[in-house]
């Protein structure tokens, strides 16, 4: 809390030199299930003056959406877009740029590391618990889905995969937005980062620093993803909830 807490001063500075007006903080998943955040919301209003406000899952993926389809070059008819999160992952059907179905899911690439990820690096039988674990809620939750023609990821693990992809030693917004990644090349890379301790992960050209201990996590969740809905490409999309979210003040 204390670390958050001087985040939140350090943005809102950041900000305000900035000229920004307006001043919104958003927290999802993690804290949706947090027993103590209450506590977190009232010390973020103390210690860094700023309300942070809790958003359903369902707040959640609406705005995600948003935010994702206002930067595709090409709108596709059907396409189901998920957001690959801490807590819990998000997704939306659409057709064209109508948001049709859409739902959270206790996905997240934090509580599963946590959970089932705990060798140095992931043995097998750990990396077949998370594919189990959501195929199984996959399998429950969205069973009856209906086609879609691409799917689509935004958020931290799926853009961290695609810069990893393109061996990028400067994160690059314009080369990550748009970009597709096939399954074949997703596999390969789980290969690679399976075969890698912590450390070593954390040396990988394009790896986003923090990253290193969720990113096995995270490429199984997309793997499963896209074998559930026979899926051959991923979209990368590098907006998402953030642009939602100033979309919806606009």
């Amino acid at each position: 809390m204390d670390r958050a807490a001087k985040v939140l001063i350090r943005f809102k500075n950041l900000a305000e030199r900035h000229g920004a007006s307006d001043i919104r903080a958003v927290a999802t998943g993690v804290l949706r299930e947090a027993g103590n955040k209450m506590v977190f919301q009232e010390k973020m209003r103390k210690d860094a003056d700023i309300s942070v406000t809790i958003i359903s899952g369902e707040e959640e993926a609406g705005l995600m959406a948003r935010g994702v389809l206002s930067d595709l070059n090409a709108i596709p008819e059907q396409a189901l877009i998920f957001d690959l999160g801490g807590g819990s992952t998000e997704f939306v059907f659409t057709r064209g740029e109508k948001v049709g179905r859409l739902l959270s899911l206790p996905l997240g690439v934090v509580t599963l590391t946590e959970r089932f990820l705990l060798s140095n690096p992931p043995s097998l039988s750990e990396q077949q618990q998370v594919k189990d674990c959501v195929l199984n809620i996959l399998k429950e939750k969205l069973s009856e889905s209906g086609n879609i023609n691409v799917l689509i990821g935004t958020a931290g693990t799926v853009t961290t995969l695609a810069a990893i992809s393109a061996s990028l030693k400067e994160y690059d917004p314009a080369v990550i937005n748009g970009m597709r990644l096939t399954r074949d090349r997703l596999k390969q890379q789980a290969e690679t980062l399976f075969s890698l301790n912590l450390d070593q992960r954390r040396r990988l050209t394009g790896l986003e620093e923090g990253r290193a201990d969720l990113i096995c996590a995270g490429i199984l969740v997309v793997l499963e993803i896209m074998d559930h809905f026979s899926q051959d490409c991923l979209w990368v999309s590098d907006s998402g909830l953030l642009e939602g979210i100033i979309l919806s003040k606009v």
